[in-house]
């Protein structure tokens, strides 16, 4: 597939442009990327987030205060995040999220009723 071709080659491009004393951040970021991609409840990272402005924005706004932590050239900062985010919204695009399954012992919650606590709601269904 065209978009897993894509996502390989970016994965590549960043694996190799940056120094190895990163090699475990930047695995890091391949298995976190693979995993939430797949994940059932994955988030829409195009969509809007409180401030409005997409949420892979927010990504990298929160990723900021720790890159300025990391061994990683002040002039090559701005592309690290480039990379990373590329690479990201390349594994969203990439993988599809698993569906949600219910197994046959896990018990139905039953909505809350007007003024019930939550703990009386959670008890397990009983038909």
């Amino acid at each position: 597939d065209s978009l897993e071709k894509l996502r390989e080659a970016l994965w590549e491009r960043f694996a190799t442009r940056y120094p190895p004393t990163l090699a475990g951040v930047v695995q890091s970021v391949r298995k976190l990327g693979l995993y939430y991609a797949a994940h059932e409840r994955r988030v829409d990272l195009y969509q809007l987030w409180r401030a409005g402005m997409p949420k892979w924005q927010k990504l990298v706004r929160s990723l900021v205060p720790h890159l300025l932590k990391m061994a990683i050239e002040p002039t090559r900062r701005a592309q690290f995040l480039s990379d990373l985010v590329l690479y990201v919204l390349a594994c969203f695009r990439s993988v599809a999220p698993k569906k949600r399954t219910r197994s046959a012992t896990t018990p139905k919650r039953r909505a809350r009723r007007p003024g019930e606590l939550a703990c009386e709601a959670d008890e397990a269904y009983v038909p």
